[in-house]
């Protein structure tokens, strides 16, 4: 990160506004607090005559900017303290730049009263932007500080889905479930901070409903060696909910707790209630490694009920 002074912030905006952006004025030009100034002078004279196509210029500028964000060999996410996810405001997930910038965002997010931390890029385990592919991370929030300059940027601009890796043995994902559920949380957990009013967290619940019960989900099972025919399901024990069934969203959640001896059957949610029930279980849990969703068998029940009435825009 270099530091923006007032004298470059001088020459950027002379340069550009003398003929708009080119991709030779741009070459030069690698730093994202700079490529972000570029955008915000234009996006101030957007009504003013300056000579030159400005939504081209723009364009140009964003384009360059997705491709240095792609290139940066570390970024910083924050973390939930409530949910131990990333947290969510207004749809969107805050990635910046630089360490000092996060570390600002973590303050001002603590002068609110909602506990984080920062959550370094390397600790994702996989290419930063498809991990935020798998948790449903659609919108992102580039370096936005009260020091700095930031722009919303669209996940898919730097990384689109078509590039996503995914699992040779299973392309199951549900990155709309895995959103929704940390959306809700965060918004529920940060309420008042984040000024979300009753009618909000309504949707984003049933948000959450629908998606649960019209996700597949991946069910660990493995083979008992004295009867090869027969299968043992996964559980994982719960503080004072007991055994449940664990099942996941996708492969790379799978892939944290489980070894190759361990196959997987692709089950719809009332698919996996009856095995919750065949099973013994009390219920299910959802990512155990991550959101740790659990539910019950009531509340399976309730989840199938209710999604039938709800509408979702496409």
């Amino acid at each position: 990160m270099n530091k923006l002074t007032d004298e470059r912030k001088q020459i950027l905006e002379s340069a550009l506004l003398e003929k708009g952006a080119t991709k030779k004025f741009l070459a030069d030009i690698d730093d994202i607090q700079e490529l972000i100034f570029l955008i915000t002078v234009l996006n101030e004279r957007s009504d003013k005559n300056v000579g030159f196509n400005i939504d081209d210029s723009t364009e140009l500028i964003y384009k360059h900017l997705v491709g240095k964000i792609s290139e940066l060999s570390e970024y910083f996410l924050i973390s939930d303290g409530s949910t131990g996810g990333l947290l969510i405001k207004d749809n969107y997930a805050d990635l910046f730049t630089c360490r000092e910038f996060a570390e600002d965002a973590v303050k001002r997010y603590s002068d609110m009263g909602v506990e984080c931390s920062v959550f370094e890029s390397k600790n994702a385990g996989r290419n930063i932007f498809e991990y935020l592919y798998y948790l449903g991370v659609k919108y992102l929030m580039v370096d936005c500080t009260e020091s700095s300059y930031s722009i919303a940027v669209k996940r898919n601009d730097i990384l689109s889905k078509s590039k996503i890796r995914k699992s040779a043995e299973c392309d199951i994902d549900n990155p709309s479930l895995r959103f929704a559920i940390s959306n809700f949380y965060c918004s529920l957990n940060h309420k008042e901070a984040f000024g979300i009013d009753d009618k909000k967290l309504n949707n984003l619940q049933n948000l959450m409903i629908y998606y649960t019960a019209n996700a597949k989900y991946l069910v660990p099972a493995k083979r008992i060696p004295e009867n090869p025919e027969k299968l043992t399901m996964a559980k994982t024990s719960v503080e004072n909910q007991g055994e449940l069934l664990t099942v996941f969203t996708d492969k790379p959640e799978f892939d944290k707790s489980y070894s190759d001896e361990w196959e997987f059957a692709v089950l719809d949610l009332e698919r996996v209630l009856q095995s919750a029930v065949a099973g013994k279980c009390n219920g299910i849990v959802i990512n155990p490694s991550s959101e740790r969703l659990s539910l019950d068998r009531a509340t399976i029940n309730h989840i199938m009920k209710t999604a039938k009435n709800i509408k979702i825009k496409a």
